[in-house]
């Protein structure tokens, strides 16, 4: 919208260079053409100004000074900014430019202007949450990779108590230790299933797709199971000593670690992929 032009002998409104300093100034009729100026902080329209008015030429007799934004010259349209009495004054259309809402009452003779909102306070909220999720993340994908690891413990603690069982020496001790360890493995899954359950639903409502958590875990609920075979297969061969047993007991202590590596695998992947992010946010 083109601002009104004003009645001869009218004045001239200006926001003075400064901190919302604003000053009436009036401007004789002798004046060809009346204009609305706005002065701005320094920092925000203008690069500098320069005394010599033979750098950028005058305008009815006032030195004319470059606006810019973002190191680019905004264009004139019809009134220069000028240097008028030590103050430099920028025309209120040069605002509009910057996406400022400018609105003249004729009436009042005031100019009200609203600078675009950069909703920085807003953003940076919405960047820390993001940031917090991203290591929330990260943090679980850990656990399930610890986990990964406890469920890989539970074969070696199971190979060493066939050692005992063959060795004859400290089997009811290496029982204990293997079915603890198993016992402690589905503990720590059992409480990681509302957790992961939480953290996928929240990523959620942010477009994150974790939803290989629930993969991870059911793979690793898989891998507990075999172990719980394989744990009975052990035991049986304690007892009889049948070679069945303890293919029984190997075999699914085989499909455990197996149906376990894969996913701990995909979960170190994703680990890296949310901590990259957190990198390079």
């Amino acid at each position: 919208m083109k601002f009104p032009r004003m009645r001869q002998n009218s004045p001239l409104m200006v926001l003075e260079l400064g901190y919302n300093s604003l000053s009436m100034l009036t401007r004789g009729s002798k004046m060809k053409k009346k204009v609305i100026a706005l002065a701005c902080t320094v920092g925000l329209l203008f690069s500098g100004v320069v005394g010599a008015s033979s750098i950028n030429g005058e305008f009815n007799g006032n030195p004319i000074v470059k606006v810019k934004s973002n190191g680019q010259v905004l264009p004139v349209e019809d009134t220069p900014a000028v240097i008028y009495e030590g103050r430099t004054l920028v025309p209120i259309y040069m605002l509009r430019q910057l996406g400022a809402e400018v609105n003249w009452d004729q009436d009042t003779y005031s100019v009200d202007v609203k600078l675009p909102s950069t909703n920085t306070s807003s953003s940076n909220q919405n960047d820390i949450k993001l940031l917090k999720l991203y290591s929330k993340i990260v943090d679980q994908y850990k656990s399930l990779t610890v986990l990964g690891d406890m469920l890989s413990d539970i074969g070696q603690a199971f190979s060493n108590t066939y050692d005992a069982i063959s060795n004859n020496y400290k089997v009811s001790e290496s029982f204990t230790e293997a079915n603890n360890h198993l016992n402690t493995v589905i503990e720590t899954y059992n409480a990681m299933i509302p957790v992961v359950e939480n953290i996928i639903n929240e990523s959620n409502s942010k477009n994150l797709n974790v939803y290989d958590m629930r993969t991870i875990l059911n793979d690793y609920n898989k891998s507990i199971d075999y172990y719980k075979e394989s744990y009975k297969g052990l035991e049986k061969y304690n007892t009889t000593k049948r070679e069945a047993d303890f293919y029984d007991y190997l075999n699914n202590s085989k499909k455990a670690f197996d149906s376990m590596v894969v996913s701990r695998t995909n979960t170190i992947s994703k680990y890296y992929e949310y901590f990259n992010k957190i990198q390079d946010f």
